[in-house]
């Protein structure tokens, strides 16, 4: 899928998606991504049973107004570990397939 439309360059801009890759500003990736208004940044995590409370930590550092979780071709739930971190932290957040998070996040930018 490609996506088009002129914007700030000081935001991370998808260009386009397939189930095994995204490009953001001209950079193609293919493992899994925290993506801030600014910047992105690769993970090591693989699913999302490898996300652990210090990389949430790490990810709500800029105070985000709401998380979004890919959860690749099909919406998966977030492990319980998860749910409960954000739920102390009493953070707004959604799941959902990669690909509806990715138009999410485009018509809403």
């Amino acid at each position: 899928m490609d996506i088009q439309e002129n914007q700030s360059r000081d935001r991370c801009i998808i260009t386009h998606y397939t189930t095994n890759s995204i490009t953001i500003d001209e950079h193609t990736y293919q493992e899994s991504l925290l993506v801030r208004a600014d910047h992105c940044e690769t993970l090591t995590t693989k699913n999302l049973a490898d996300i652990t409370t210090e990389l949430l930590s790490h990810a709500i550092e800029k105070a985000p107004e709401i998380m979004l979780f890919g959860t690749g071709t099909t919406a998966k739930p977030l492990p319980p570990t998860i749910l409960d971190f954000l739920g102390q932290k009493q953070l707004p957040f959604e799941y959902m397939r990669t690909e509806s998070a990715i138009h999410l996040q485009y018509t809403s930018a």
